[in-house]
């Protein structure tokens, strides 16, 4: 019974997507056709086409020609539908394939060879940073100059060993970095993406999917690094007198230090779903 009901909903379908030009040249000449199939199967019974063979052919010809038309406009515009979504997804499997290198090549290539193949080795840097940035940013809030200058000597050489072990990159290249991945990003996620959907082909994982995106929002606009002179100014600008300088020291380091927290984060974050890509467009 089900497959009965499943059967007719697909033949419905299939005739609701018929253009409304096929369906009405059918609508005309199918009960055309039974009309002159029953008038020449009438007229044989009374001897109606005897001695008349080209009448004869004529009308049987016409007959067919009636049942003929629909069935072959329907039939050709199904095969070039079925043709042409083929085509389609053909393509977008292709441009999916090369965004998604795209993609990965502008995630991984900041990254330095060895590190990307032990992850463990970037893993234990980066909570060793993420420990001292913790600690950065408490001594920020409270306002403790002293231990601020130690935390950010201390936040200094942890980020300096996560980016000497980790990445190919020197920090005066991070922001165009970070551009070319977001770019990169937002084409497959505003142009590949709704094309794979509405072709019923795979894109990535709920999850995987949201973990990313959440991840290049957040690098969205690249975090300013700061020269060392800047940075070492606003460090003795926590000692100074004046309110107002030191304040803004203290305002600046903690928003510059929670962003590259963040940064950092959101890059390793998405090197850990990068085999979510290797299904998409399949």
């Amino acid at each position: 019974m089900w497959s009965w009901f499943s059967w007719t909903g697909r033949v419905k379908a299939w005739w609701r997507d018929t253009p409304i030009a096929i369906r009405w040249v059918a609508y005309v000449c199918v009960p055309l056709g039974f009309l002159a199939v029953g008038l020449g199967v009438y007229g044989d019974g009374h001897h109606w086409w005897d001695d008349r063979s080209f009448l004869t052919n004529l009308a049987s010809s016409f007959t067919s020609l009636l049942f003929g038309v629909p069935t072959a406009l329907i039939a050709l515009s199904h095969l070039s539908a079925v043709q042409a979504e083929a085509s389609d997804r053909r393509s977008a499997r292709n441009r999916a394939e090369v965004a998604v290198r795209e993609f990965r090549y502008a995630l991984m290539h900041g990254f330095r060879d060895a590190a990307t193949r032990s992850q463990r080795s970037l893993a234990e840097a980066l909570m060793r940073l993420d420990q001292v940035n913790r600690e950065l940013m408490l001594a920020l809030s409270q306002s403790n100059a002293d231990l601020v200058q130690q935390k950010y000597q201390e936040r200094d050489a942890a980020m300096s060993q996560l980016l000497d072990s980790g990445f190919r990159l020197g920090s005066e290249r991070f922001e165009a970095w970070l551009e070319e991945i977001s770019i990169a990003w937002h084409r497959l996620d505003r142009e590949i993406r709704p094309r794979l959907e509405e072709l019923g082909l795979r894109w990535m994982e709920p999850r995987a999917y949201l973990v990313v995106r959440k991840a290049v929002v957040a690098l969205e606009p690249p975090p300013h690094f700061g020269r060392r002179s800047m940075v070492e100014r606003l460090l003795s600008d926590l000692l100074s007198t004046e309110d107002g300088r030191r304040d803004n020291a203290f305002a600046t380091l903690l928003k510059q230090t929670k962003e590259v927290h963040t940064c950092l984060t959101s890059l390793f974050d998405m090197v850990g779903q990068s085999r979510a890509f290797r299904h998409v467009g399949t």
